[in-house]
């Protein structure tokens, strides 16, 4: 289908090169006048020519936009999920994904600022049918001041009143498996136990805890699991946040070096970051097309400038100056990239409307978010344009040093 969409728009362009010509050079003429306006009509000379050139642009750029749409909707997704779930101000764990001791939440807790800390054990277990899953450990007694389940089936209740072999499950693992409230899963834990669960609450989707969520007392006995994966901290009204982190910081990583003591705004940046080491790569590989795009550019200039060297040695015959001459090929050039660019955002764009009509349709239930960073796309449009100055200069220079009398006696 994707394909078909690029043919189509292909096949389509050499018929749009006027009018968007007209509109892309409307600008260009109002601030060079004369040479705005002859670079734009060569453009439309050969519009099938210049809707070749511009296609690379187009495929490249369509391809980066449609990830920049779907980086933003991962970086929408956890920073909601962060606001959506967690309700505290502060989050202490490993920054190298290994767990904390658990005495980490009896020394955060000593604080005088802190309203509420609960700890969080996350491990695997096995269940009867369905296969591996996410285990969470909770505090039921001090989870809801500092997290926020949006439920499904259930409520508060299904947390403050759990008992030890009670359980709440996601939404995603009750729908695929047929699970309600009352199911009985039999879990086996990493220890080799096996232990009679009972569906207490139905929660949708989320982030952090996924799959299967009981109580931390039954994961650190039947689990064997003594250590903590992260502590949650929900801060006493108006305690500055500032202050009680650099308290927490002395109160818990002295004695406890694994731990890290992190902010909000510090969870939400280190899962954009994230997000972004993982697209870095998908970047880097589109930015090469964008530089096969740019040879492309120079190949048609050139060949313009040499299919006009009579023509270029006319109007410096008349007066044309070297720089205007220099500025005639470089807006040329700049109209043509312009025009695959756009032509690659609308693509881009159509793109992620498509994933968009998917967020809406099923991935909403994952979680997914859809988003339309417009600034982040024409920030490509700039790029487009430098890139088209780019591309002129060794064209623009080499039609400005034409010898008059040789260029006018060319056929």
């Amino acid at each position: 289908m994707t394909g078909l969409l690029f043919l189509g728009v292909a096949m389509l362009s050499p018929t749009v090169i006027g009018p968007m010509a007209a509109i892309l050079g409307w600008p260009i003429e109002r601030l060079s006048r004369i040479t705005g306006r002859v670079a734009r009509e060569n453009t439309v000379r050969n519009p099938s020519r210049t809707a070749v050139t511009a296609a690379a642009l187009m495929i490249g750029l369509a391809l980066v936009s449609f990830v920049t749409i779907f980086a933003a909707e991962l970086r929408q997704t956890s920073g909601d999920a962060i606001n959506r779930e967690i309700v505290g101000s502060i989050t202490i764990y490993n920054d190298n994904s290994h767990l904390i001791p658990e005495g980490v939440v009896t020394a955060a807790a000593r604080d005088p600022g802190v309203q509420a800390a609960s700890a969080v054990k996350v491990t695997a277990g096995n269940i009867a049918g369905i296969g591996t899953v996410q285990v969470n450990g909770i505090q039921p007694k001090t989870l809801l001041q500092v997290y926020r389940f949006p439920w499904k089936e259930g409520s508060g209740a299904s947390v403050t009143s759990m008992g030890p072999y009670d359980a709440v499950v996601e939404e995603t693992l009750a729908t695929d498996h047929k699970l309600h409230l009352g199911s009985r899963l039999r879990v086996t834990t990493t220890s080799g136990a096996i232990r009679i669960f009972t569906v207490w609450g139905i929660y949708e989707a989320v982030q952090y805890l996924a799959d299967l969520t009981i109580r931390y007392d039954t994961v650190r006995k039947d689990w064997a699991l003594k250590q903590d994966a992260a502590v949650l901290i929900s801060a006493v009204p108006g305690q500055n946040l500032t202050v009680l982190k650099a308290r927490l910081v002395k109160a818990v990583q002295t004695p406890y070096p694994t731990a890290t003591v992190h902010s909000e705004a510090h969870l939400k940046a280190q899962q954009t970051q994230g997000v972004n080491q993982e697209l870095d790569l998908i970047y880097i590989l589109l930015a090469m097309s964008l530089i096969v795009s740019l040879f492309g550019i120079i190949n048609t200039l050139v060949l313009s400038v040499y299919e006009r060297t009579r023509e270029i040695g006319m109007l410096r015959a008349i007066g044309t100056t070297r720089s205007q001459i220099r500025w005639m090929v470089r807006w040329e050039s700049v109209i043509t990239a312009v025009i695959g660019a756009v032509l690659g955002l609308i693509l881009g764009v159509i793109l992620g409307v498509i994933l968009a009509v998917l967020v809406i349709l099923g991935l909403s239930s994952q979680g997914i978010e859809y988003a339309f960073p417009i600034g982040q796309l024409l920030i490509w449009v700039r790029v487009a344009v430098v890139l088209g100055i780019v591309a002129a200069a060794w064209p623009a220079r080499r039609a400005a040093r034409l010898d008059v009398l040789q260029a006018v006696a060319y056929e």
